[in-house]
């Protein structure tokens, strides 16, 4: 074998298993962008679902106490002036 075969043998190999790296690489990227938006993408659906769930809930209650104010208004007068007074009593205690 001649010094300069072997050399371009051992090239040919070198830039054949470089382009080979570079071809997994790449497989490899669009693996993991894939996994990517799939995650992105449930977390996205999680969180508008919980979103969604939360918001309906509050309007849910704030109806519930709409009711309820509307139907016992002494009892939310009371308690509005309740939560006053202990309010007011814990601030004249730290003054």
């Amino acid at each position: 074998m001649e010094p300069s075969s072997s050399s371009g043998q051992f090239q040919n190999q070198v830039s054949s298993t470089a382009s080979d790296i570079a071809n997994k690489a790449q497989q490899a990227t669009g693996k993991a962008q894939k996994v990517v938006n799939q995650v992105k993408g449930q977390l996205t659906d999680n969180w508008s679902d919980n979103y969604q769930a939360v918001q309906g809930k509050a309007r849910e209650a704030m109806s519930t106490s709409e009711e309820f104010m509307r139907s016992h208004p002494y009892y939310s007068v009371l308690g509005a002036a309740t939560a006053g007074l202990v309010i007011g009593m814990l601030l004249n205690r730290r003054s």
